[in-house]
């Protein structure tokens, strides 16, 4: 019999395949189809930099099947070219920016991970006392809304900062360049909290309410930032289509692993419960 740990994996690659078959046919020649199909690239590169980073499974192997994951979407754009005449250079176009996407999201993610201690834990490791003289709600902690909107508040900062600074940037004879570079950057910013709040332990739906109001207020802050700089960009029809197909390639990537039993979580180092003192060993001897 398979353990339930062990079935977020196999859901989970089922929703892979189907988002690989539905990738590799759908034509993106209309707003709509076109959003879908970038949208669900870059949500499955952010989740596939997920996993890597938080879990679940052994690093050793999370990192080489991640990157596998994100190899296996590229394949799927190749044979969608293949089938409708798309552009000689739209694979390496493509994998480009989804690698890029995979190696940024790593950063805040190990930060996470690493520094916080944070990872995807399965229901009955969290539920089970972790420590002598202790029960599981002393021992472990949650990200909460409140880290939510301490991240998402850094975020905007952030963004903010980036659309200032490619605003400004003129190149000679590359005037897309720096809008590619905010869209890369943006993607990696507006994903990021709509991620860590749907794995949220508690308050998970207010927490991806309050991510997807973040996600469409950057959303438009994209749009104003590809006017800034002018030249050719995509249009705001463009822009909604890629981002909530995005964000819902990470919601239903998230979704499965939730109902698998997995959410983010940590442990803090194992400390052991005070034992009580004797009273008589304390008291003078007798006589």
């Amino acid at each position: 019999m398979i353990a339930a740990r062990h079935h977020v994996y196999y859901w989970t690659g089922l929703a892979i395949g189907l988002t690989w078959l539905s990738t590799m046919l759908v034509d993106p020649d209309e707003t709509i189809f076109l959003g879908y199909f970038l949208g669900m690239l870059s949500a499955h590169a952010t989740m596939a930099a997920t996993w890597s980073a938080l879990g679940p499974g052994h690093i050793l192997w999370r990192i080489p099947l991640s990157l596998a994951w994100v190899f296996m979407l590229l394949l799927a754009v190749a044979v969608n070219i293949a089938i409708h005449n798309g552009p000689s250079n739209g694979v390496s176009v493509v994998g480009v920016w989804m690698f890029v996407q995979w190696i940024l999201m790593q950063m805040p993610m190990w930060m996470i991970s690493a520094g916080m201690g944070f990872h995807l834990r399965f229901r009955e490791d969290v539920d089970a006392p972790a420590v002598l003289g202790s029960t599981a709600t002393e021992q472990t902690l949650r990200f909460g809304i409140r880290d939510l909107l301490i991240t998402m508040a850094i975020l905007g900062v952030l963004l903010g900062i980036c659309r200032l600074l490619v605003s400004a940037v003129s190149l000679p004879g590359m005037r897309e360049l720096p809008i590619f570079i905010f869209l890369g950057v943006a993607g990696v910013v507006m994903t990021f909290p709509l991620v860590v709040a749907s794995l949220m332990q508690r308050y998970a739906l207010a927490g991806v309410a309050m991510a997807l109001l973040f996600m469409a207020g950057a959303t438009f802050g994209e749009l104003m930032t590809s006017e800034m700089i002018g030249g050719p960009g995509p249009d705001i029809e463009d822009f909604i289509s890629i981002n909530v197909a995005s964000a819902f390639g990470v919601l239903v990537i998230a979704g499965v692993v939730r109902l698998n039993g997995y959410s983010l979580r940590k442990s803090p180092r194992p400390t052991f419960a005070p034992v009580a003192r004797d009273s008589t060993a304390d008291s003078d001897p007798v006589g």
